[in-house]
C-alpha cells in the first residue's frame, strides 16, 4: 500500500520500468490474504471437492453412492487440510486416497441402456444429450433407445430426472461398470 521510491525499485527489481516490475510480481509474488479469506476459500474448495466425489463415487460395501454427509463426516475424521489455492480437480485423489482409510470409495462410471417410447422421445432428448451418449437409435415406432455413460454417483439423479419427463414409462438397464480405480 505504500510507494517505494525509484531507487528501492531499481535495488529490488533491477529495473524502474513499472510494467517489468508488475509482470515480476504477478510471476513471482505471493498473494497476502486474510484468515478469513482463506477459510472461505478453502470452504468453497472443500464443497466443490466433495461435489466430485458424491458425483463419481460409490460406496464398495453397498454399491450405492455415497452421500455428502457421510464424506463430509469422513473428512473430519481423517482431518484432511484442503489447500485454498490449488484446483479441487488436482486434490481429489489425494482425498480419496485418504478417505479410503475409513470410507471405502471406488470412482466408478456406468452405462446404462435407455429406451424412451416415442411420445416422450423428443422431449426426453435434448436431456439425455447433455450426458455422455455412446450409441443412440430411433425405431421405426419413434422410440428412442440410447446408451449413456455417466459417473455412477449420479446414477439416481439422471433415472429421476428421466422418469419425470417420460412419467415413468422410461426403461433403462445398466449395461457395463467400468472401474477407474
Amino acid at each position: 500500500g505504500e510507494r517505494a521510491g525509484e531507487g528501492a525499485l531499481e535495488k529490488a527489481f533491477n529495473t524502474k520500468d513499472i510494467v517489468e516490475i508488475a509482470k515480476e510480481i504477478l510471476r513471482k509474488g505471493e498473494i497476502q490474504l486474510t484468515t478469513e479469506q482463506k477459510r472461505k476459500m478453502q470452504e468453497e474448495k472443500l464443497n466443490q471437492i466433495i461435489d466430485i466425489i458424491v458425483r463419481n463415487c460409490i460406496d464398495l460395501r453397498t454399491k450405492a453412492p455415497v452421500t455428502r454427509k457421510r464424506v463430509e463426516l469422513a473428512l473430519e475424521e481423517v482431518k484432511f487440510h484442503v489447500e485454498p489455492l490449488k484446483p479441487a480437480e488436482q486434490q481429489v485423489e489425494k482425498v480419496i486416497s485418504a478417505l479410503k482409510l475409513v470410507l471405502p470409495l471406488k470412482i466408478e462410471k456406468v452405462k446404462i441402456a435407455v429406451k424412451i417410447p416415442s411420445q416422450y422421445a423428443m422431449k426426453a432428448y435434448g436431456f439425455l444429450k447433455s450426458y455422455s451418449v455412446k450409441a443412440e437409435e430411433w425405431s421405426s415406432t419413434g422410440d428412442l433407445y440410447v446408451l449413456i455413460e455417466l459417473p455412477a454417483g449420479m446414477q439416481g439423479e439422471f433415472l429421476d430426472k428421466l422418469n419425470k419427463l417420460t412419467h415413468g414409462e422410461v426403461q433403462t438397464k445398466i449395461v457395463e461398470e467400468k472401474d477407474k480405480n
